[in-house]
């Protein structure tokens, strides 16, 4: 009797266990209400975080060059809104800001350097790249005519600021 009490002890820990997994993945991946207007490009993603890292490392090597990105003319594709959300952003702040539920409501950042850049046209994601660097933002939406960076140099670190 003390057997069969304890498998179903085990097997009621175990399908209480899968139901919630099952309910923790619901709720970060469902992405029913998601805005994408197309496939997201990983390609263009990658290539974007190397050309940034490429400009980074050149300011590094060249303190007293001026080293910039125009958002605007570095990616490949059209947008009109882009979203930068630094480290340890709220998922639920990011989801009411972007105005549709896109991530989990817990931090989608985990690091001191990470940042989530977000590309949208017409209130839909068209490509999102998460970027491992330092920004000095005071806002964090941005519009074409004003996507342009500068890099800068903070003792050894590199950390983009908008251009004046």
């Amino acid at each position: 009797m003390a057997i069969s009490l304890r498998r179903v002890f085990v097997s009621l820990i175990a399908m209480l266990t899968f139901a919630m997994i099952v309910t923790y993945a619901i709720t970060c991946f469902d992405k029913s209400e998601l805005k994408v207007s197309q496939k997201i490009d990983v390609h263009e993603q990658n290539r974007i975080e190397q050309e940034l890292k490429k400009l980074e490392r050149n300011k590094k090597n060249n303190p007293n060059e001026v080293f910039a990105v125009d958002f605007k003319e570095l990616v490949h594709f059209e947008w009109d809104k882009m979203y930068i959300f630094g480290p340890y952003a709220d998922g639920k702040d990011v989801n009411n800001k972007l105005g549709f539920h896109w991530t989990s409501e817990t931090f989608i950042n985990p690091s001191d350097e990470a940042h989530t850049i977000i590309f949208l046209k017409n209130n839909k994601i068209i490509n999102y790249v998460e970027y491992w660097s330092f920004f000095k933002l005071n806002k964090e939406i941005f519009f074409p005519n004003d996507s342009k960076f500068e890099a800068e140099i903070d003792t050894n670190w590199v950390y983009w600021k908008p251009a004046k």
